[in-house]
């Protein structure tokens, strides 16, 4: 169970009186991998984000990450230095008017040489590209730049994993770009394991693995792209196809072509730009 997340017939109700929100779930994340839990609303994939960080007390089955169970509060500490997790809102995890403070202050919890301290938020600033922004008053940044600004105090931690929880889904189309787009780079460039909380289907196209939860179970786990063109398991699990995957099957349907690789918006524009040049 060395160097990887490791959950184990892991159930959970948020008290006695309801059902379980998660049920026997078990999963391993490998170091290094780009993780991908999609699921509709009350499917389970925040909650079990927040198990597997310690936020919530688990008390059926168990996790390890990296052999150190969650259930043991003695190793939280251990666990939260590596492994973190970004949440939602930008706002509610920026702590400070400056971006240069605000990744900073964790820091400052846990090191003392200020040389270390400025090494790391000076690297750390320049792995989400917002290194130029670090005198400026994070009230002035955009959404997706405040979401930059907080995996950059995330990455100052220097963590093995990072959890990615719905960390997209309140930025415009440029904002969540530029945030997928550094969650690619940190797991390629710098080999930090990404998992990807998400209910954007086409976000999963990033990661090299996707793990479908619908109703606390896990109904997939495996390449994305093996079920984006099945719009009947999407539906019955409350999720929908890509854009790309929709036109290109009923271009499929009309008769247009005969291909099953289509995806994402560039595939597409390749797609009909061949289909054009045949008319």
């Amino acid at each position: 169970m060395n160097n990887c997340i490791k959950i184990i017939d892991v159930s959970f109700k948020y008290n006695e009186y309801e059902d379980y929100v998660l049920k026997n779930i078990k999963l391993t994340i490998n170091e290094g991998e780009f993780v991908c839990i999609v699921g509709g609303n009350g499917s389970g994939k925040s909650t079990l984000s927040k198990l597997i960080n310690g936020i919530y007390e688990l008390k059926y089955g168990d996790i390890f990450v990296n052999s150190m169970s969650v259930r043991d509060q003695k190793n939280i500490l251990n666990i939260r230095k590596i492994l973190s997790i970004v949440f939602q809102n930008p706002d509610n995890q920026i702590v400070s008017t400056l971006v240069l403070d605000d990744v900073v202050f964790g820091l400052e919890n846990i090191l003392n040489d200020r040389e270390e301290i400025q090494k790391r938020v000076y690297d750390a600033l320049e792995k989400v590209h917002m290194l130029e922004y670090k005198d400026h008053n994070t009230n002035m940044l955009s959404g997706g730049q405040k979401q930059r600004v907080s995996i950059a105090g995330v990455l100052s931690m220097k963590p093995k994993y990072i959890i990615f929880d719905e960390s997209t889904s309140m930025l415009d189309p440029n904002g969540k770009r530029e945030v997928l787009s550094i969650l690619k780079e940190i797991n390629e460039v710098y080999g930090i394991t990404v998992i990807l909380i998400t209910h954007f289907i086409e976000e999963c196209l990033l990661a090299n693995r996707i793990v479908v939860l619908s109703k606390g179970i896990i109904k997939y786990d495996g390449n994305p792209r093996k079920i984006l063109w099945d719009e009947k398991f999407l539906f019955e699990n409350n999720l929908d196809t890509t854009s790309s995957c929709r036109i290109s099957n009923y271009l499929k349907k009309m008769g247009f072509h005969n291909e099953e690789n289509i995806f994402d918006l560039e595939e597409l524009v390749d797609l009909l730009c061949r289909l054009n040049l045949k008319m």
